[in-house]
């Protein structure tokens, strides 16, 4: 039986699973998969991917299958001092892979984690992969950009719109956008509605409430979105109070 469960930081999300497959599907997160036991197995832009744990970019397809051991993903937001510090050690690799010399066998378990234990977990890994978190130097008209998505109450600005806001041109504004948070403006506009969406579930709403507050045309778009960013519905993670779990460690 497929299991998950997510623990939300107050600076990336990680996601705890178990025989859970995860369909080709990409988003602005950078992802660092780790498997407990064994190697992980994967598909990174249609290829296969093999090692003990993998990171990767954001906007990359991939695709994860069903294992029997624990697979661990940590993601984060590229504007975060850690996802900066991970973009740097990728440059300008679509993944990279690393075999650390870590002992996990004792998370190969689907009971809760201590904070401390994933925290610690994540300084290790983060040490062996040679990653430094550093400060992210953005645009401050890109900031502004950022600052203003965030505060819309409805999650919808054309790229025109927004460029004249924060004093840029289309396509200067398209080009720096892109290059500084990891996703075109439809792509971010597209995730800050499904993360309202998710936060809206995650409050009791169904999945058809959730979608049109949170500026879907529908429960069928927002499934269409859930399966581009997990690779899955939501119906398949909230469709039963059994299906998964949220532990908030902010």
């Amino acid at each position: 039986m497929s299991a998950l469960a997510i623990y939300t930081f107050s600076d990336f999300l990680l996601t705890q699973m178990q025989h859970l497959e995860m369909q080709t599907h990409r988003h602005r997160l950078i992802q660092l998969s780790i498997i407990s036991q064994g190697e992980f197995v994967c598909q990174v832009q249609k290829k296969q991917v093999q090692a003990q744990a993998v990171l990767i970019q954001s906007d990359v397809p991939h695709h994860t299958p069903a294992t029997n051991a624990v697979i661990l993903n940590f993601l984060f937001d590229p504007q975060t001092p850690i996802g900066f510090g991970l973009q740097q050690r990728l440059a300008n690799n679509s993944h990279l892979c690393f075999d650390f010399d870590l002992e996990l066998h004792a998370l190969n378990t689907m009971s809760q984690l201590p904070k401390e234990q994933i925290l610690t977990l994540l300084k290790a890994i983060l040490e062996q992969a040679g990653v430094q978190p550093q400060m992210v130097k953005h645009d401050s008209r890109i900031r502004q950009a950022v600052t203003e998505l965030q505060e819309l109450d409805y999650k919808q600005i054309s790229t025109a719109k927004m460029a004249a806001k924060i004093g840029m041109s289309s396509s200067r504004f398209t080009h720096l956008f892109k290059n500084q948070v990891g996703s075109t403006l439809r792509g971010a506009l597209l995730w800050l509605r499904f993360g309202e969406a998710v936060q809206l579930i995650w409050a009791g709403k169904n999945i058809t409430e959730a979608a049109h507050e949170a500026g879907f045309a529908d429960s069928a778009h927002l499934a269409r979105a859930s399966r581009t960013f997990l690779g899955r519905g939501l119906s398949a993670f909230f469709q039963s109070p059994k299906g998964y779990r949220v532990y908030d460690y902010t």
